[in-house]
């Protein structure tokens, strides 16, 4: 990611180029979930600043490349993404995975009845669980669109997921287009003197807050961060501008190592990876109802 990023945006924030060609059919290294958002994010981000963008990719006739699932392009046609952008799926055979969602931008006014009645319902299905109990999982993904709100220059926000049935794992990638948690934090007054590693920590404190947005008080990453990596044994990733904070737990302690980026990112990225046979405290309990 940080070579495209490189070749794509400056250190300013800005296209380098005022024209770009994404080369698909050169690329024949697996994709992962943050790669998917990433790669979608940059190309609306381009479009938003009316560069136009445009794909080549291999002949759909080339079975020896679509018919291969393991491909990178089948995959990205598989889970949605030459339909967003060109209105068709490229290669005829092309449908979704079952160990996928769509690629989608999800808009917020239609958040809530996503999550309740798609997104939530995927997740119990992959990890073998019902609705009821991933209530407290819930809150943790509400707790990432609350927080998109306030530094997010469109209404809504790019979401994949993926499920790994040979490894039990499941990976969920949140990404928005915007000005980015680090400066959103330094564009207010308060806060204009941090540097960047201290913007990107001080955003998943618990309480710490911005007060730009009445529905969002800054309760909301250290949230997630608890709850995938204390009570899940997940890790948590956070891109924005040039910083990267990863979450773990090390010996049953939480553990946030910060990174400068070699690279800008417009805009700011959370993908969450849980181990489902390591995650049941991060499930709820949900009683049974006894009738005499």
């Amino acid at each position: 990611m940080t070579t495209l990023l490189n070749q794509v945006v400056s250190d300013q924030g800005q296209p380098i180029h005022k024209k770009y060609i994404f080369e698909f059919h050169k690329c024949r290294v697996f994709i992962e979930p943050m790669g998917v958002t990433f790669l979608n994010n940059l190309v609306q981000w381009l479009l938003s600043k009316d560069i136009p963008v445009d794909f080549s990719f291999s002949n759909p006739e080339d079975v020896h490349i679509w018919k291969n699932r393991n491909e990178p392009q089948r995959f990205l046609d598989d889970c949605g993404f030459f339909e967003m952008y060109l209105k068709k799926k490229i290669y005829t055979r092309s449908a979704l995975r079952s160990t996928t969602v769509p690629l989608q931008d999800v808009k917020m006014n239609n958040f809530p009845q996503w999550l309740s009645t798609s997104f939530i319902p995927w997740i119990a299905q992959s990890v073998n669980k019902s609705p009821e109990e991933l209530a407290t999982f819930k809150v943790c993904i509400e707790e990432i669109f609350n927080n998109v709100r306030d530094h997010a220059e469109k209404d809504s926000s790019c979401v994949f997921a993926q499920h790994y049935p040979r490894n039990n794992t499941l990976t969920i990638s949140i990404a928005d287009i915007g000005i980015g948690i680090i400066e959103h934090i330094k564009s207010n007054q308060e806060y204009s003197n941090f540097t960047d590693e201290e913007a990107m920590r001080n955003a998943v404190k618990s309480k710490f807050t911005t007060k730009s947005t009445p529905k969002n008080r800054g309760a909301g990453l250290d949230t997630l961060i608890y709850n995938i990596v204390m009570n899940a044994g997940g890790c948590v990733y956070i891109f924005a501008n040039k910083g990267i904070l990863e979450c773990r737990q090390e010996d049953g302690v939480l553990v946030q190592e910060y990174l400068s980026a070699s690279h800008y990112y417009p805009g700011t990225h959370i993908e969450i990876q849980i181990d489902i046979s390591k995650a049941e405290n991060l499930f709820d309990i949900v009683e049974e109802e006894f009738a005499w």
